[in-house]
């Protein structure tokens, strides 16, 4: 007996998906013989080729810096995940509060050689509308300067405290309509040093105003760090002359912020210090003298 036997092959041949790229791949809608168009379903295109911004602290910054590379990134922004190529910029919904910025904190940023070798200058014309500019130039201490005739001491006998001033500083004091009506006074001190080809200041100021108690002026103080960005690395209470206050160190490994309130009969006395870790430090008796002749009559 013979068996016949019929084969039916049915052949299937899929239609070739078009091309797309995946995530960390670039695409790009100019350069189509050597990159996919778009990215995969799923992605987002960021435009890596043309973006210069750079994030501080979460928060996301223009630079005006020239770019003109037509060809971007496929990211896998909003599943809850910070990748490697995301940051506060490009995928904020995934980065913001991990970490990720370009700079931690604004202090880091202005101590940078991004700041002193690039964004310095080009802050004095070329992008001198840009946000960026305004994080790096500290307001003076006081509305409007003006000379203090006084030696080595000054004392109010209208506010009734006194201190030590350090010797050679530049000192400015202001009385007045203040924006803010809840300060009294402003007195600043600057020692100003030549490093290299420019220079770099060390300040010291006090500011007299009226609050609650020292939990509102902690409050400010931390609210004030966070929003900057600046981590708090020593804070305590302190007692100088039976007068109590609190003691708060901040800053990154090149610059340095001490603030320093006391309190008494709803008014607060602040003293705040700062600059580049190296001054800091040179500098940082001086300070710890001034505090320690504070008194309140």
């Amino acid at each position: 007996m013979a068996i016949l036997a019929i084969v039916l092959i049915s052949g299937c041949v899929e239609e070739e998906p078009e091309s797309c790229a995946k995530e960390g791949e670039q695409f790009s809608s100019v350069y189509k013989d050597e990159y996919p168009e778009h990215c995969c379903e799923g992605l987002t295109e960021w435009h890596s080729g043309f973006d210069t911004r750079i994030s501080i602290a979460d928060e996301c910054y223009e630079t005006g810096l020239l770019a003109g590379s037509p060809v971007g990134t496929c990211i896998n922004c909003g599943n809850g995940i910070c990748e490697d190529i995301e940051n506060p910029c490009n995928c904020p919904e995934d980065c913001k509060g991990k970490n990720k910025s370009d700079f931690l904190s604004i202090g880091e940023f202005c101590q940078s050689e991004d700041w002193s070798q690039t964004f310095s200058e080009a802050c004095e014309e070329i992008i001198k509308d840009f946000p960026i500019c305004e994080l790096c130039i500290s307001p003076p201490i006081e509305p409007a300067p003006g000379p203090l005739t006084t030696h080595g001491y000054v004392y109010d006998d209208k506010l009734g405290y006194g201190f030590v001033y350090p010797d050679g500083w530049e000192v400015h004091v202001e009385e007045g309509d203040f924006p803010d009506k809840s300060i009294k006074k402003v007195v600043s001190f600057e020692k100003k040093i030549v490093k290299g080809q420019g220079q770099v200041s060390v300040e010291l100021g006090l500011m007299i105003k009226s609050v609650t108690d020292l939990q509102e002026v902690k409050n400010e103080f931390k609210e004030g760090l966070e929003r900057s960005g600046l981590p708090i690395l020593n804070e305590t209470a302190i007692s100088v002359n039976n007068i109590s206050g609190y003691d708060i160190l901040s800053g990154t490994p090149t610059w340095k912020l001490r603030q320093v309130a006391f309190f008494a009969d709803g008014t607060a006395y602040i003293f705040k210090y700062s600059s580049q870790e190296e001054f800091y430090r040179m500098y940082e008796e001086t300070f710890d003298n001034v505090i320690n002749s504070f008194i309140i009559e």
